[in-house]
């Protein structure tokens, strides 16, 4: 399987995971300067100078307990006592939760005899003893400290059930907690804007409601589950929860449910071996970010081939990409029934290699591009009309483009500049042949005709791009065929638009006839002249009854014409060309365009009906 995911460590070094040394590096980035520069400080023994870089990355707000950390094991070694236990301090209070690492670490000699280490140990064993963590124990949590790291607890919501779609009433919440200092948002949300909450290893139901966090943290082992000694089902349930980023990892969990859930920063979002999963009425960014042509950060699948989530629903939600940023949307499942109904996708989107057993795909938007490439979309036995697919299909460039021409979109579409790629133009035809016949034998006519018409845009592009390189009559007029065929049939699959515009031909051509004499009409001219005198003649008649007459008669000379142009235009035969003059070539003309259209005609109309 294409990008098999393995589990990072980061998740991990973010939750405080035991760790060998006191230098611990965290999710480094290399454009992190100042982080980067602290640690080679370190490194070299120049711990004074390490301390106060790191305090510098600190005043940057850009820093997590690990940075805290590391500061605090920085000045210990440089001989300040001071600054050591209060960079501790803060590394404890921003998630820092290894308090086995903190007893033996040897860079914190310093401090460890102090009343005040102790102090700080003890306060972290009596906020942290508690195993059943009720969500009232975390808004209270959130009250007191800027990061909850939560680690192997059991959860519980003791106020809200969890089955609830509507969810909790907040004013209910507040109820509950009248001694905390809880304030709301303008959306009625409890305001923890500026503290993170992470999970790793929950147990039970963590059922977390009417939040709005900075951070939130979702992770488990691989293997946790298979540890649990319980017939109790194992639940994630969110509930009205806005983040500002946010990180899940989950494994083996009988549900997982995001309800109006908004996060404009997904970290990462990988889960397998669920029950189910089902995110509804939420509003995500999950990206896959690019740097240059085909590199970019990794994605995450929604279950994996050995570990599938059972069954995955997705409603009502909007995906999103960063801003500034060259990204796709990265959505591989691999699940035995996926439904996916009113949801909207800003952005291209990339389903990679995944495998639905059973696909119902209705009422989305995909805004751009979509590759299903590698998946096993196009089987007959998914459901996903083409009217979904507002930016049509697309394919893996390979990376022939350049840059630039990334920066505006990612996928190859078929675009007459990248027809001379002919194997991935050769990939895309494929992939909308394939959604052909899968609409087909569903008997799902308007997306057959519709991503019939989209594939033979691309063979006009094709043509196109032929006559420019090749140059010659042939290829000119088989690209002139095209666009004819396009306008006139809708490339085959508009037998009525063929009938509506021929009317208008015979129509249009009617009114010519009208003005030149025929051997069908030979008198009407004539007699036209002279109704139009009496009405201009001031006489006896009076205006109304010459009036009249004389649109009697345009309208009888005119139907001689227009049954002129029909006959012209079905090719029924005159024996002889009844008109005169300039009239008897327009004729001609007209018997050979009726011809050569009625034959496109009845080509897309048997087409339609053998389908």
């Amino acid at each position: 399987m294409r990008g098999m995911i393995k589990r990072i460590t980061a998740i991990f070094l973010l939750t405080g995971m035991i760790l060998s040394t006191c230098l611990i590096t965290g999710n480094l980035m290399a454009q992190d300067s100042l982080r980067t520069a602290a640690i080679q400080y370190y490194r070299v023994g120049d711990f004074q100078q390490a301390g106060e870089t790191f305090e510098e990355l600190i005043e940057t707000g850009q820093v997590n307990g690990i940075d805290y950390y590391n500061a605090s094991c920085s000045w210990a070694l440089a001989g300040d006592q001071e600054k050591a236990l209060d960079l501790l301090d803060n590394a404890l209070l921003y998630g820092f939760t290894n308090l086995d690492q903190v007893r033996a670490d040897p860079d914190l000699e310093l401090i460890r005899s102090t009343r005040e280490f102790s102090d700080l140990i003890a306060r972290e064993e009596a906020f942290y003893a508690e195993e059943n963590i009720d969500y009232l124990w975390i808004l209270e949590a959130l009250s007191e400290r800027p990061v909850v790291a939560l680690r192997n607890k059991t959860h519980y919501n003791s106020i809200g059930n969890w089955l609830n779609w509507e969810g909790l009433d907040v004013m209910e919440i507040l109820a509950a907690r009248p001694d905390l200092p809880l304030t709301l948002t303008s959306d009625s949300l409890i305001n923890f804007e500026d503290r993170d909450l992470i999970i790793q290893n929950g147990q039970g139901i963590i059922h977390l409601e009417k939040m709005k966090l900075n951070r939130l943290v979702l992770v488990n082992s691989e293997n946790m589950m298979d540890q649990i000694e319980t017939t109790q089902q194992q639940i994630v349930q969110l509930n009205d929860i806005e983040t500002n980023s946010m990180l899940w990892s989950l494994n083996d969990y009988d549900v997982v449910r995001f309800l109006r859930v908004k996060s404009p920063r997904i970290d990462n979002n990988y889960v397998a071996g669920l029950g189910r999963i089902n995110i509804a009425e939420s509003d995500l960014s999950i990206a896959q970010i690019f740097f240059e042509p085909s590199f970019g950060t990794s994605y995450y699948p929604f279950g994996t081939l050995e570990s599938p989530v059972e069954r995955a629903m997705v409603t009502g939600t909007t995906f999103r990409l960063p801003d500034d940023t060259v990204a796709r949307i990265p959505l591989e499942f691999i699940t035995p029934s996926l439904f996916m109904s009113n949801n909207i996708f800003l952005g291209e989107v990339d389903f990679m290699d995944s495998n639905v057993g059973n696909l119902n795909m209705i009422d989305n938007r995909f805004t751009r591009a979509v590759n299903i490439d590698g998946t096993n979309f196009h089987d007959p036995s998914n459901y996903l009309p083409f009217d979904q697919f507002e930016g049509g299909f697309g394919v893996e460039d390979n990376g022939v483009r350049t840059w630039e021409q990334w920066q505006e979109r990612t996928f190859i579409i078929g675009e007459r500049e990248e027809i001379r790629q002919r194997q991935l133009y050769n990939k895309l035809v494929y992939n909308y042949k394939q959604m052909h016949t899968n609409y087909k034998e569903r008997g799902d006519m308007l997306s057959a005709n519709a991503a019939y018409i989209d594939l033979k845009d691309l063979m006009l592009n094709y043509d196109y791009q032929n006559y420019i390189e090749t140059g010659s009559f042939e290829s000119w007029v088989q690209y002139q065929i095209g666009k004819l065929l396009k306008f006139y049939i809708r490339s085959g699959t508009s037998p009525a638009r063929a009938i509506v515009i021929s009317f208008l031909i015979i129509l249009f051509f009617s009114f010519i006839y009208f003005l030149f004499p025929s051997e069908w009409d030979t008198k009407s001219k004539v007699r036209l002249i002279g109704d139009y005198r009496k009405f201009i003649d001031k006489n006896d008649h009076g205006y109304v009854q010459p009036f009249f007459v004389m649109v009697a008669g345009i309208l009888r000379s005119w139907l001689n014409a227009f049954a002129l142009s029909l006959n012209a235009f079905v090719t029924l035969g005159f024996g002889a060309i009844p008109t005169q003059g300039v009239g008897r070539y327009i004729c001609i003309i007209q018997g050979f365009i009726g011809w050569f259209l009625l034959s496109i005609f009845t080509v897309a109309l048997i087409n339609q009906v053998l389908i």
